[in-house]
Formats: C-alpha cells, structure tokens, sequence
C-alpha cells in the first residue's frame, strides 16, 4: 500500500493542476507580495477549469459500464449531500447573522 501511495505521488506531483495548487498555497503561507493581472488570472481561471473538466471527462470515458454506475451513485450521493449543507448553511446564515440575503446566498455558492 505504502509503495502504491509512492507511486501516485511520483506520478502525480508534477502535473499543472497540482503544481498551481501549490503555488497558490504557498504564496500566503511565505508571506510573498504576489498578485496576478486581471487578464492572466482570467485565463488561468479557463485554463484550469477546462483541464479539470477534461481529465474527469477522460476518466469517465475509461470506466466499464458497472464502473460508471458506482461514479454516478457518489455522484448522486455528494448532490445531495452538498445540497442539503447548503439549504442548512442558508438558514443558519439567516437566522445568525445580519448579512443581506444576496450576501446569504453567495457565501452557501
């Protein structure tokens, strides 16, 4: 087991996903004055967005049939879930704090 997790983070440490990741991570943990312009932050927004779309895509489309049944099952099991922590979060929002509804529904988002 501890050699299959040696070799999925071999393998995985590296990938641009990741690495942003970290970046992203690190740079408010070191304290380091770093901001990207609007339009490079735009683009890698996209970029990730559209590689992580297209990696699940890619991994779905390599399931077997009894597979991909099991995916939609905790597929459907982490809609409802993340459903219900929303509808709870909204009314506890509501009912303790003073923020605005629209401020409400964009924390839950």
């Amino acid at each position: 087991m501890f050699e299959e997790f040696i070799h999925n983070f071999a393998h995985n440490f590296f990938k641009p996903l990741l690495l942003f990741f970290y970046m992203v991570f690190l740079i408010p943990v070191l304290k380091v004055p770093f901001e990207f312009p609007k339009t490079v932050y735009q683009c890698l927004t996209l970029y990730l967005l559209v590689a992580i779309g297209w990696h699940g895509g890619e991994e779905l489309a390599s399931l077997s049939l009894a597979e991909f049944g099991q995916a939609l099952g905790f597929m459907v099991i982490g809609f409802v879930t993340n459903l219900c922590i929303s509808i709870a979060a909204y009314f506890f929002l509501r009912r303790g704090t003073k923020l605005r509804q629209v401020n409400q529904l964009s924390v839950i988002s």
